[in-house]
């Protein structure tokens, strides 16, 4: 996970964009594809079952977002490695 950064060059109250960017990120183990917490869904055979795997990629999830919630606000590593994106949040 990373900061993007984006710049339409337009000089406008809006003209520069900072978002996290997760690309190309899967966990097998958590089997998790996004660290978007509104991105996750459990799965099983039963509703318990499902409610349980999302409770556990969920957790998965935060903790992910705790981690890099330390890197942001507590140390440069996240700001001194921000991607410059395109309008599309692909890497330039």
């Amino acid at each position: 996970m990373n900061l993007a950064y984006y710049n339409d060059h337009k000089e406008k109250w809006q003209s520069h964009e900072i978002s996290l960017l997760d690309e190309n990120f899967y966990n097998t183990e958590h089997d998790v594809f996004s660290h978007d917490p509104f991105n996750i869904t459990g799965y099983g055979e039963t509703k318990e079952e499902a409610l349980s795997n999302f409770k556990m990629k969920f957790e998965y999830t935060m903790n992910e977002l705790k981690a890099f919630e330390t890197m942001l606000l507590d140390t440069s590593v996240i700001e001194d490695n921000i991607v410059q994106v395109d309008c599309f949040k692909k890497r330039i």
